[in-house]
Order: C-alpha cells, then sequence, then structure tokens
C-alpha cells in the first residue's frame, strides 16, 4: 500500500476539491474521512513495529526449547528469519535449501532431496503463495513433504487492529506483514526418521 499512497492523496485531494466547489459541507465530510484512514492505517503501522516482534519470540523460543547444535532447518536466510538463525554465530546448525542468493522458488524446491532435520522454521510469507500451486510443482511436492513429515510445536503472530477492532480479516497488507510475519516452528515426527 505504501506505493500508492501519493497517488492516493493526489486523488483524494482532486476529489475533495471539485466538491468543495460544490459543496462546503460535503468537502468537510471527505476531508474528515480521508484523514481518519490514513490516521488509521498509520496508527496501525506504529503499533505493529512497537508491538513483540514475532522473529525475535521465535528466536526466544528456539533458544529455551531446544538444544544447542541442533539441526534447524530453513527455506532461506531472508528478513523474515529468526534473527537467531541469521547469525554467524548461532548455536544452532542452520540448513537452508538454497542459499542466501536463491530466489524463494529454488530454495524451496531444494528441499525435495535433502533429509529434514529435527526442526524447521518458517514464516507464512515463505510458504502461503506456494500452497496454492499445482500439486505436480516441485514447490508444491516440498511443501507436502515437509508438511507431512512435522508437527506445528510453536506459533507466533501479531495481526494489526485499531482500538482492539481488527484491520484485516484475512492476512493483513505486506507492508504490515513485512513488520512482524508469522513465524511457525515445527518439530518432526518420530515416525519419520
Amino acid at each position: 500500500t505504501f506505493p500508492f499512497l501519493p497517488f492516493l492523496i493526489l486523488a483524494s485531494a482532486c476529489v475533495i476539491n471539485r466538491v468543495a466547489a460544490k459543496a462546503k459541507s460535503w468537502s468537510l465530510i471527505l476531508t474528515v474521512i480521508a484523514l481518519a484512514i490514513q490516521a488509521a492505517e498509520g496508527l496501525a503501522i506504529a503499533k505493529a513495529f512497537a508491538a513483540v516482534n514475532t522473529r525475535e519470540q521465535a528466536s526466544e523460543w528456539l533458544l529455551s526449547h531446544v538444544s544447542p547444535g541442533t539441526e534447524i532447518g530453513i527455506i532461506r536466510s531472508y528478513y523474515w528469519t529468526a534473527p537467531i538463525l541469521r547469525t554467524h554465530q548461532s548455536p544452532f546448525k542452520v540448513i537452508k535449501g538454497g542459499d542466501d542468493r536463491s530466489r524463494l522458488d529454488e530454495a524451496l524446491a531444494g528441499w525435495l532431496n535433502r533429509d529434514l532435520p529435527p526442526y524447521f522454521v518458517l514464516s507464512d510469507i515463505e510458504y502461503r503463495d506456494f500452497l496454492k500451486s499445482p500439486a505436480s510443482s516441485p514447490q508444491r511436492k516440498a511443501l507436502d513433504r515437509i508438511f507431512d513429515n512435522v508437527e506445528q510445536v510453536a506459533s507466533f503472530a501479531y495481526r494489526p487492529n485499531f482500538f482492539g477492532i481488527p484491520c484485516w480479516w484475512r492476512n493483513p497488507p505486506f507492508d504490515l506483514e513485512y513488520i512482524a510475519p508469522d513465524q511457525r516452528i515445527f518439530r518432526r515426527r518420530e515416525s519419520s526418521r
């Protein structure tokens, strides 16, 4: 939504200007509505930055529940990855589907032929769109393989709200998701060894 904001503001100003020329009371109402929408999104973004960071929550959970040296799988290291798994001094052995320069689809497909580690950390941003892929795609096959062999043990999510009212009933806009992406921690099932 951020890239479109300047254009939305200019378009709103043009509409308000035309309406103002015809009816003074309508221009005030439209101005208040436009400002309220901008204020609501601004507050939602400010609250998201002030909230507990989901990536840090996932890092803390891993540090308190997983032994140092344990292998933990991720698709690839990027901003959505828990910080403890991105650092070069991670106490865990981080296994990736691809290197840090791999495209997301390539890194996900990289899990088709690898052994699954005891733990796996995923963000919804990484895999949500691939769940819509055809079942025959390498990315979908890799996801199905992962999800068939793991169980979720922890989940950390932040849902933006405005005075306690959810702003988005499905997935929030990407600009809010980037601030606090959902983190899911999975453990390999015993039967999958």
